[in-house]
């Protein structure tokens, strides 16, 4: 079978442990209890398709209304290592330590280069998670979710990943629960295959807009 045959799943996986991956590991488990303490998280899941584990690599993509919002997607994703896609303004600031130690990859979001995507399509053809907020800033709304979409079909489908789609619905309350929403992955290339067209990239930029308004209805109705 070649490397066009392959199915997510059966494409590399990350190391479990691997000396490049110490810092990160290192900040996981140190913020791993704290966080699910204070946040009492509690899935919901789309469908008995969105309940399965990512075990290949995976795009995943969430909806951003607070800072915290790659704390909260690392702890709904806590069995994987997730990579962020953060803007090189932030990269660039004293938090780089932090964001390098976590192997975040820098973006500009006025002027996406090829470095970027190039990035990118590397670590989840390795096999790993890649997290990003389409919406590029921090909003209460999902108004801005079709700002970076054709950007993320496209980097779905260089690296031959599904796209993950997760709502997250902060705590209204100390006492209430996080609340993840989890859509059922969208295989890109097991549906458009390899090469897709641009009205076609643009049709699952379309389906994607959609399924993260799903999810927040789902999690409008959770009470």
């Amino acid at each position: 079978m070649n490397e066009k045959q392959k199915t997510p799943e059966q494409r590399p996986k990350a190391p479990l442990f691997s000396l490049k991956y110490l810092p990160m590991d290192s900040i996981r488990v140190t913020g791993a209890l704290p966080g699910l303490v204070w946040l009492r998280p509690k899935w919901i899941y789309e469908n008995e398709n969105a309940k399965k584990k990512i075990r290949g690599p995976a795009l995943v993509i969430a909806n951003h209304s607070t800072f915290y919002d790659p704390i909260y997607i690392s702890i709904a994703m806590w069995y994987r290592r997730n990579r962020f896609i953060v803007k090189k303004e932030i990269y660039d600031s004293k938090a780089q330590w932090v964001l390098k130690a976590g192997r975040c990859i820098p973006v500009d979001p006025q002027n996406a280069s090829l470095d970027t995507i190039k990035a990118v399509t590397a670590a989840l053809k390795d096999g790993e998670i890649i997290d990003m907020f389409p919406e590029g800033h921090v909003t209460h709304t999902n108004t801005d979710l079709e700002q970076f979409k054709s950007g993320v079909a496209l980097m779905a489908v260089r690296g031959k990943a599904p796209i993950l789609p997760i709502f997250i619905r902060d705590k209204r309350s100390a006492w209430d629960r996080m609340l993840f929403v989890v859509g059922e992955p969208i295989d890109v290339v097991g549906t458009y295959g390899a090469m897709p067209t641009f009205s076609q990239i643009e049709e699952i930029a379309e389906k994607l807009f959609h399924k993260m308004q799903q999810l927040e209805k789902l999690a409008e109705e959770y009470h």
